[in-house]
């Protein structure tokens, strides 16, 4: 974690592009790991944010940061009616399969409540409790992996979807 980065990649979370918004959070969640101030900025950025969609963003990045604070806070978020719709779905959706915080409570309430989206939303997030992970069973059958080894790869696409830049490459 770069901390000095910190706040540019909240940021981006704001941003009109999805894939730069994308990777932002991918790099948050993946630092929260190991630095717990990523939740505490994320949380600072919710407090300022006023715009619905950069709130649902926030609000959805703070749903892959584990702890008890950040449970307390989504589930606060779910149940303030005051939120918009988009944003309190997100946070009912990060809620499924966290423990306590009263997370269960507040779920059951919501799905007996009155705004269907969320009471729909919530009856995922409580089944998603109820899952139980475990080891997957072996499947019989093949499994198939592409690799793809080309002489070049073309940065511009200015072959884009032709012999060696097709599929793929194209992608890589």
């Amino acid at each position: 974690p770069q901390p000095s980065t910190f706040g540019r990649l909240v940021g981006s979370l704001a941003a009109p592009s999805g894939f730069t918004a994308m990777v932002a959070q991918r790099t948050l969640l993946g630092w929260a790991r190991s630095d717990p101030t990523i939740a505490v900025v994320v949380e600072a950025a919710l407090v300022m944010a006023e715009a619905a969609a950069v709130r649902r963003r926030l609000v959805d990045t703070l749903g892959g940061i584990a702890g008890e604070r950040v449970t307390r806070l989504l589930v606060r978020v779910a149940n303030d009616s005051a939120e918009h719709i988009d944003t309190r779905v997100a946070a009912i959706g990060a809620l499924g399969g966290r423990p306590g915080g009263g997370v269960e409570e507040a779920l059951r309430g919501l799905a007996t409540g009155d705004s269907e989206p969320l009471a729909v939303q919530a009856l995922l997030a409580l089944e998603d409790g109820r899952a139980q992970p475990g080891p997957r069973p072996a499947q019989p059958g093949l499994r198939v992996a592409q690799f793809s080894v080309v002489g070049e790869l073309d940065g511009q696409l200015s072959q884009g979807g032709a012999g060696d830049t097709g599929g793929v490459a194209s992608l890589l």
